[in-house]
């Protein structure tokens, strides 16, 4: 009896029921781009973390190396070959060429056969030619070759420059964000000498900078560029002048 009540009841109650529809919320195109904007934004800063972490576990690893094969080559004899003997002058022109590359730091002292002067350089092997920082220059004729004269300043800034004299080895092509007034391309004055840091020799071209005034000049004349290092040392920027002061030949 209580049963047959029961199911009356929900019989009942079943019928004055409403159906329910569900509730919807319409969004207008602004607050869709919006939303859309903000996950996008959500998305790229965890991919970006992503990719800086990877890089960065990258680096340690390269640094890691890099390390350890510093020590490593300084941990081994220091050896050189010459072409050549460089007992008497006569062959002291001739590249001295390391058989354990040597390591260079940021800055060098170098001697300039060519020019007889020690001048600090600055290593960057993000720059293909070497380069001499110079001003004044004058082009003329010696013995029906060509040579040019140019001022240096060798003793820091505030000091006077000094002048010095170089035949003409070759030019080379300057690409200027500014054109010329005829569109010519300008010519760039290559000279030819033997450069030495410590104990290791090389020639090399160096490319001579005019500078508008001294003082542009000053500071560091010599960079030597990836024409100079390649094959000839490894660079360690963390450090500089390792390998002292060099000796004139």
């Amino acid at each position: 009896m209580m049963l047959a009540s029961f199911l009356m009841l929900t019989a009942c109650s079943s019928k004055d029921a409403k159906p329910t529809t569900p509730v919807t919320t319409q969004l207008d195109e602004t607050q869709f781009n919006t939303l859309l904007n903000k996950q996008l934004t959500r998305q790229l800063n965890a991919q970006e973390k992503r990719l800086l972490a990877q890089i960065q576990a990258q680096q340690s690893i390269i640094e890691h190396y890099q390390l350890a094969l510093i020590n490593k080559l300084n941990q081994l004899p220091a050896q050189t070959i010459t072409k050549g003997a460089i007992s008497n002058q006569e062959n002291r022109n001739q590249d001295v060429i390391p058989v354990q590359l040597p390591i260079l730091g940021e800055r060098e002292h170098v001697y300039i056969k060519k020019l007889l002067i020690n001048v600090v350089a600055q290593i960057d092997s993000g720059e293909q030619l070497s380069t001499l920082k110079v001003h004044n220059i004058i082009t003329f004729k010696r013995d029906k070759t060509n040579w040019v004269r140019f001022d240096v300043q060798t003793k820091g800034p505030n000091t006077p420059g000094q002048s010095f004299e170089a035949p003409i080895a070759r030019y080379q092509a300057l690409f200027t964000p500014k054109p010329t007034s005829n569109n010519e391309i300008p010519q760039g004055i290559v000279i030819h000498s033997q450069l030495t840091l410590g104990e290791y020799s090389k020639s090399a071209e160096i490319l001579l900078l005019n500078q508008p005034s001294l003082q542009s000049g000053a500071g560091i004349p010599l960079t030597l560029g990836k024409d100079f290092i390649s094959g000839f040392a490894l660079i360690d920027l963390q450090k500089q002048f390792i390998l002292g002061k060099s000796r004139s030949l």
